[in-house]
């Protein structure tokens, strides 16, 4: 039985809805992100040949239980789009484990997968209006004007060498900023990057970052929309 149809078969509708994600990086808060299966056969249609290194295949993201969690997040959102009742109570499920947070993160693994999905964020967001929610995506064939409209929501696509001209026009399309990479670390290129790419460089993709003093809760680049940055890969 492939590992797909194991996490499936777990799933029940008697389950808690969702379970939220610590992502150390994000801030100090736990549950501070949410998360679902990445990759072109789960969340990621507009997956490229960049992301065979993305972070969410590695390190602690590979371990059973972490896969599990964020793949019953998948399905459970997938049987959603097929329920309305399960939909509003997911939204309302959202709201009461998010609405008291500064900052949330969508996203720390995953990418919208499809129209509807999209709109359930735009509820939750809505509902949450005293949130700042932010997130990536290469997902480029969606509708983002409503989610948008959203003061205290940021999106930045999510481009590489692959999609280069694809994210370009979407970010055009959208006016919105870009996360790029994920690119080799050369320390004599910094600053070739961020002028390439009129990007800060995200410290906490550096190797010699400190995790102790550091999160995007304080940096604040992406969520804040300060301007394009640039992924090392890590």
């Amino acid at each position: 039985m492939m590992m797909r149809e194991i996490f499936r078969s777990k799933w029940k509708r008697s389950d808690p809805y969702l379970k939220l994600t610590t992502a150390q990086k994000v801030s100090f808060e736990r549950n501070n992100t949410f998360a679902i299966s990445p990759g072109p056969d789960f969340s990621c249609p507009g997956a490229t040949e960049a992301c065979k290194d993305c972070y969410a295949t590695k390190n602690r993201h590979y371990f059973k239980n972490v896969m599990s969690a964020h793949y019953l997040n998948f399905v459970t959102m997938q049987e959603a789009m097929k329920d309305d009742d399960l939909y509003n109570n997911i939204v309302n499920d959202l709201y009461n484990k998010i609405k008291n947070k500064k900052i949330f993160r969508i996203h720390e693994s995953g990418d919208f997968f499809s129209q509807g999905y999209i709109n359930l964020w735009d509820n939750v967001i809505k509902e949450c209006s005293e949130t700042k929610f932010w997130t990536f995506t290469r997902s480029f064939n969606f509708d983002y004007s409503h989610i948008l409209k959203n003061e205290n929501f940021k999106l930045l696509a999510s481009v590489d060498d692959y999609n280069k001209k694809e994210g370009l026009e979407f970010t055009e399309k959208y006016n919105i900023l870009i996360g790029f990479g994920p690119v080799e670390f050369k320390p004599d290129k910094i600053s070739d990057l961020i002028e390439d790419h009129k990007s800060s460089i995200c410290p906490l993709t550096l190797k010699d970052h400190n995790y102790s003093k550091l999160r995007c809760s304080i940096c604040g680049h992406c969520q804040n929309g300060k301007g394009n940055v640039v992924f090392i890969k890590h």
